[in-house]
């Protein structure tokens, strides 16, 4: 892990104050309005500075004159400002949006106010609101082809040299570090690259510049040491991501954009030519450097394979909470404190190019203990915050955006570390980590599994099948940790959830076919944040007939890119088979008089009495219970399956 070093900016306020009355156009009331809210500036009263700035900006709504664009953009930024101060964060959110278009007008008059907008926006956006319905689904989200990306599920895991990594089951990546230049470290690498192909974990090879900026003109003099690095990941056959030259929107030594894409590419088109098993990954930070915009540094899609994103949760931006009140307007766009929250820094990069790359959280952490804090040595247990913060990326980032398949953690202490992220001396915050990574979002045991399942975002209207269903809710509320999520059909609770991501399991089968409201209310402390109220159109879940007898089924069929999935010991017992489950690998073995039936859970490989077939979909875990793909099983058994779409029945006969 590279130290971030960002600088915070010192923020001149654009407030044009009309110094005479004898100047128009001014609306008559103005006058008295702008005494009684300088006066609220002057005693630091931020009640009144909301109450005199919203009977302002009535007063010149609508106006693009450079008087009204002057006043509204000023008055606007600072309502947002007072109502930040007062806590009223989605009303301050509001002002922030309004003062945007104004500060943009700005330039027409020969006034620059990039730095209010880039603040107003970063603001708007933090403090919006969210209350969003997901459900439990067992398809394909997104998937884009591109080298090593997975069709459904996260890869996880820490670096190689993390104290977590010896209590790690399941992981499916390691995190291996080399210094650009570097030949000692090599056959020390190749060892480790070989141990993480062995226990079927991809790789994250983070060949980093230690000369940073300064580098960067190296790179292209550099072709035999490059082509080395390559003949080394090329000795296994394992995905690997290599994430070159991180980091560099907070480079201490910066570049040229134009000299860091230089050499991005060349080593993109060396990698490219040489290997089919290696993505390149253009990784910035969670929070550039304030001049810094970190899409000028982008190499293009042709030779960018993944974006990668180092994404770090702390409780205090640069070790500090002493800063002054002007200071304080621009904190959040570093994304620290109440601000660290892991959907709404990642949007920026999803909305550029999540329509096109998958992403690697290709390094993370949560900050739980300050050993630094304003210059002085300290010890506060962050402990809480880091758990909360550290679910809300695991739980939430998955959710939110399937174009993330791969997180990283970053798992050891630095030394002169002002806080520590490390997951190996902080017993709760590991065993949470451990805990988050067993989500059925994640890929587990090797790299060439399946994830068991994945999250769609529901609309205002859906449909949905008797039997039980699985529902999360999204609820993101700036300043709150400690919501409540509430489920309601057709106005009766069914469902409450005080931890994140308010998940539950509700029976539909209680509910007559057709339309129903499925509302869900965000508390804390007693206090109503919000309520969304949802269409659920309710049809008659699948009826499954073996040998014509129908099977009473705890838990429904579920459709997965139109391959039908199905509790597996109810239907292969029925079908006169026998089923072994062995828990370390997560295998099925399904015998009967003449067959052998070996799956895994997540597999796509299918080995009936020694011959291999690939699956359209894997076996899975869904609610505890062992799915697998109907037809290819009973088929493998002998058995003839159809599909009856006037009853919505399911026959299996032999």
């Amino acid at each position: 892990m590279k130290k971030i070093a960002i600088f915070l900016c010192t923020l001149i306020l654009l407030s044009v104050i009309p110094m005479s009355a004898s100047t128009n156009p001014y609306p008559q009331a103005f006058w008295s309005l702008n005494d009684k809210y300088i006066a609220a500036q002057n005693a630091g009263n931020d009640a009144d500075i909301v109450t005199y700035a919203t009977q302002i900006c009535a007063l010149f709504e609508g106006r693009t004159d450079e008087i009204a664009v002057s006043i509204l953009s000023s008055r606007y930024y600072e309502l947002a400002n007072a109502h930040d101060r007062l806590g009223n964060y989605e009303a301050s959110g509001e002002a922030y949006e309004k003062s945007i278009p104004y500060f943009e007008l700005l330039s027409n008059y020969g006034i620059d106010g990039s730095e209010n907008i880039k603040i107003a926006s970063t603001k708007a956006k933090l403090y919006e609101s969210v209350l969003d319905l997901y459900r439990t689904t067992y398809g394909y989200q997104t998937y884009y082809g591109a080298i090593n990306e997975k069709r459904m599920g996260v890869l996880y895991g820490v670096n190689h040299d993390g104290g977590t990594q010896e209590k790690m089951t399941g992981d499916s990546l390691v995190l291996i570090y080399q210094n650009f230049g570097d030949t000692s470290i090599i056959p020390f690498n190749k060892i480790q690259i070989a141990k993480a192909a062995d226990e079927g974990c991809a790789v994250e090879f983070a060949l980093n510049l230690p000369g940073e900026g300064a580098d960067v003109t190296k790179v292209l003099s550099s072709t035999d040491y490059i082509l080395t690095v390559i003949e080394m990941l090329n000795e296994v056959d394992t995905p690997i991501f290599l994430r070159f030259a991180a980091e560099m929107d907070v480079w201490t030594t910066q570049c040229a954009p134009a000299d860091y894409i230089a050499a991005f590419r060349y080593v993109a088109d060396l990698v490219h030519a040489n290997t089919d098993h290696v993505a390149m990954v253009w990784s910035p930070t969670y929070a550039s450097g304030w001049n810094i915009n970190k899409h000028d540094f982008y190499p293009g899609d042709e030779y960018v394979d993944w974006i990668g994103v180092s994404l770090y949760l702390q409780t205090y931006f640069n070790a500090r909470d002493n800063w002054s009140k002007q200071e304080r307007i621009a904190l959040p766009c570093f994304f620290g404190g109440d601000a660290a929250i892991p959907v709404k820094i990642m949007e920026d990069l999803i909305s550029t190019y999540g329509d096109r790359k998958p992403f690697i959280i290709s390094e993370s952490g949560a900050s739980h203990q300050w050993n630094k804090l304003n210059g002085q040595p300290v010890k506060i247990d962050t402990t809480s915050w880091a758990i909360h913060r550290l679910t809300a990326m695991f739980k939430y980032l998955p959710m939110a955006y399937p174009q993330i398949k791969a997180i990283a953690y970053f798992d050891k202490i630095m030394p002169n570390e002002n806080c520590y992220f490390a997951l190996d001396i902080n017993p709760a915050l590991q065993t949470s980590y451990l805990n988050l990574v067993k989500d059925d979002a994640f890929i587990q045991n090797s790299y060439d599994d399946e994830a068991n399942a994945t999250y769609e975002k529901l609309p205002d209207v859906f449909l949905a099948e008797q039997g039980i269903t699985e529902l999360r809710t999204m609820a993101i509320y700036y300043g709150k940790d400690n919501v409540t999520v509430t489920y309601l059909i057709d106005g009766n609770t069914v469902a409450t959830s005080a931890t994140l991501p308010y998940t539950v399991s509700v029976d539909l089968s209680k509910y007559a076919v057709g339309n129903h409201t499925l509302t869900i209310r965000a508390t804390a402390n007693g206090a109503v944040l919000g309520e969304r109220s949802y269409t659920m159109s309710l049809a008659k879940a699948a009826d499954v007939y073996v040998n014509g007898e129908l099977l009473e089924l705890a838990q429904k069929p579920v459709i997965v890119e139109g391959t039908t999935l199905v509790p597996l010991r109810a239907i292969v017992e029925k079908l006169g088979g026998n089923v072994e489950w062995i828990n370390e690998t997560r295998e099925i073995i399904i015998t009967d008089d003449s067959t052998e039936i070996n799956l895994r859970i997540g597999s796509y490989d299918m080995v009936t009495n020694g011959e291999t077939s690939t699956l359209l979909v894997p076996a899975r875990l869904i609610n505890s219970t062992t799915y697998i793909p109907l037809r290819a099983v009973s088929e493998a058994m002998k058995a003839t399956v159809a599909w009856h779409g006037e009853t919505r029945s399911i026959t299996i006969d032999k």
